[in-house]
Formats: structure tokens, C-alpha cells, sequence
């Protein structure tokens, strides 16, 4: 009796020191869990102080990044059958698609935000001075806004993104959006389904100012060098005045005397596609598309293909590229 006695109180101890033990165990794992909560809520909290400390030096758009594309503009059709910029224009549908490359003054429009609605604005043309709408397979334009709502609608215009590209879109008095844009046969279409405009009617937006203008003709037939235009991804050659700059850093520059031309000189680059022509030794060539001037006179334009504009971007091509 007393040895079972014996054994209960052994057996007794050993299930209370089993269970300290594991209590002990149990204790431990959750301290360390509560911890390492402890160290990844501290993580996390310092995680967001960053992001916060970061979003707080970053200036937020104008607009509150609503209306990123404010401001003055090259509206330019990028379609199958056409790539070129709208013109606003006072005769006809009151517009035209310039596809010669140049960038002027008259091509200008303003996209004048529309509070409360996103990406959403004004046309407003800076060479006929007046706001656009599309209208019957063309275009309409009004010295002032409409001042009713149900008038204003149409003059609100909407720049839905499809990828690199735009949509531009309307509603009407029935509250329907119309998606409109270039038909590729010099008329404006608008529909509800974007589908019509897919492949003729979408537009980029570039920045327009006197930096940017490209203007028609060239600096005459002295003090330049020619070189070829850049390749494409298929080793086509580029068709437009942007390829004359890609190839510039690499060209060899020579003007008509065969010495080398001082980079630092450089004024202005030209661009004309490249024709067949014969050398002065009779043999069959192609043109070289571009040009670099070291000197500016009066702008050459009458009965050419050329255009033009400055090497540095600052400068006015209307001044020679001078100042």
C-alpha cells in the first residue's frame, strides 16, 4: 500500500513538472511572437512615416493631377491613312491635318481645364482666337463659352486614354458621349463607339511654344552639313525632322569643303525626304534628308520641302535660332 502511495505521488509530480514545463514553453514561443509582432508593427509604422515624409516633398500636379494635359498644344491625328496636326482653320469644316512635319503658331490650341471633370476641357484655337466644338463633320468655333449648361456641353471635351494614344469624346444634349475625331478623308466623324476612330481619328497631344515650333524651308544652300537621317527598328529610314536629331550625336559632320564642323556652332537642322539625284559625275544617288546650319540668314520657304528648327531648344526658329 505504501509503495502505491509512493508511486501516485511520483506520478502526481511528474504530470505537474510535465505541465509547468510546457506552460513554461507555451509562455516563451508567445513572448517571442509578441515580439516579433511588436518589431513588425515598429517596421511598418517606420515604412509609412517614410512614405509620408516622401509624399510630402513630391508637388502634387496642377489640378490636383485631374487635368495633366493643361496647357498649350499640338493636337496630332495618329491614324493608319494620316499622322499630322489638326489646324484650326476659318474656311470650310474649319479645320485641316498639316502633315509636313511643321509646328507653328497657328496649330497652337489650349486645353483650358474643366473643373470637377477629369481630363476633361476647353479648346481653345490661339490662332482664330476662339473656343472649338466638333460640329457636322468639321468643327465650329464661339468667341465666348456658351454660358447655359445644356449650350457649354459640347465645348467640354474629354481626353480618354488608349494607350500611348487619346480619345476625344463629347456629350450631347441627351447626355450620350460621342467619341469624334479625324475620318482620315479630311471630315471629322463622331460616334458612341470609340470603334470608329480607332484606326483614323486617335490623337497625341505635344507641347507647343516657341521651343518647339518647326517651321517650313530652310537656311538656304551655304554653311551646312548633310548627313543621312536615323534607321527605324526595320532599318527603314525615319520620316521625320525627329530622325535628323537622332542621327546627329553620331553623324560626320563636313561641310561643302570637306573640313570638319564645330559642333559647338550649330544652329539649325532641316529635313526633307530623300529623292533620287545625279552627282556632279553623273552617277544615280538619294539625297542625304538632313541638314545642320552653322549660320542663319532669312529663312528660305517658298517651293520647298524642307523644314526646319532649332538645334538648341531654347531658341526661337523665327530669330534664326540667335536668341
Amino acid at each position: 500500500m505504501t509503495i502505491l502511495i509512493v508511486l501516485l505521488i511520483a506520478m502526481a509530480a511528474g504530470v505537474a513538472f510535465w505541465y509547468i514545463n510546457n506552460q513554461a514553453i507555451n509562455l516563451a514561443e508567445a513572448e517571442a511572437e509578441a515580439d516579433a509582432a511588436r518589431l513588425a508593427a515598429a517596421e511598418l509604422a517606420a515604412d509609412a512615416d517614410a512614405d509620408a515624409d516622401a509624399d510630402a516633398d513630391v508637388e502634387t500636379p496642377a489640378g490636383g493631377g485631374t487635368h495633366s494635359l493643361a496647357g498649350d498644344k499640338f493636337i496630332v491625328v495618329k491614324g493608319t491613312k494620316t499622322t499630322g496636326v489638326i489646324v484650326p482653320d476659318k474656311d470650310g469644316k474649319k479645320f485641316t491635318v498639316s502633315t509636313n512635319g511643321t509646328r507653328s503658331d497657328d496649330m497652337v490650341i489650349t486645353l483650358e481645364p474643366v473643373e470637377g471633370e477629369t481630363n476633361t476641357y476647353f479648346l481653345f484655337s490661339k490662332g482664330e482666337k476662339k473656343y472649338m466644338k466638333y460640329d457636322n463633320f468639321g468643327l465650329k468655333f464661339v468667341t465666348k463659352k456658351p454660358t447655359t449648361p445644356k449650350s457649354l456641353k459640347p465645348y467640354k471635351i474629354k481626353f480618354t486614354s488608349i494607350g500611348d494614344v487619346y480619345a476625344m469624346s463629347y456629350m450631347n444634349k441627351d447626355d450620350m458621349e460621342l467619341f469624334f475625331g479625324y475620318d482620315g478623308d479630311d471630315n471629322m466623324i463622331a460616334d458612341s463607339s470609340v470603334a470608329s476612330i480607332l484606326t483614323t481619328g486617335l490623337v497625341t497631344l505635344e507641347d507647343a511654344g516657341v521651343s518647339s515650333y518647326i517651321l517650313s524651308g530652310n537656311f538656304g544652300e551655304d554653311n551646312f552639313a548633310e548627313f543621312d537621317i536615323a534607321l527605324d527598328d526595320e532599318d527603314n529610314a525615319k520620316t521625320s525632322i525627329q530622325g535628323c536629331f537622332d542621327a546627329l550625336p553620331d553623324a560626320e559632320l563636313k561641310n561643302a569643303q570637306g573640313d570638319d564642323v564645330d559642333r559647338d556652332s550649330l544652329l539649325a537642322v532641316a529635313y526633307k525626304a530623300s529623292v533620287p539625284a545625279v552627282d556632279d559625275e553623273g552617277n544615280e544617288i538619294m539625297t542625304k534628308a538632313c541638314r545642320v546650319y552653322t549660320a542663319t540668314g532669312e529663312r528660305v520657304e517658298t517651293g520647298t520641302d524642307w523644314v526646319t528648327t532649332c538645334v538648341d531648344k531654347t531658341k526661337d526658329i523665327k530669330q534664326g535660332c540667335l536668341l
